[in-house]
């Protein structure tokens, strides 16, 4: 299942876009504590996303909280 999903015509930020989406996971639990997101280089494949776009969102996780392992 993918957990992310980004809109180019939105006007929102790709990274904030990111974070909506592993939310919105959680909140579903369709992603639960102590599982690991998406590669980072595996989101830029499939979103068509800068690494530094999802390294942004992922920092973000990372600032806010240990809530969830993700890989690199």
């Amino acid at each position: 299942m993918k957990i992310i999903s980004i809109q180019n015509n939105l006007g929102i930020p790709k990274y904030k876009q990111i974070i909506h989406s592993v939310e919105k996971a959680i909140e579903e639990e369709n992603l639960k504590k102590g599982e690991k997101l998406p590669s980072v280089n595996k989101v830029c494949m499939e979103q068509s996303l800068s690494r530094d776009t999802v390294l942004q969102a992922y920092d973000e996780f990372k600032k806010r909280s240990n809530y969830l392992c993700y890989s690199w």
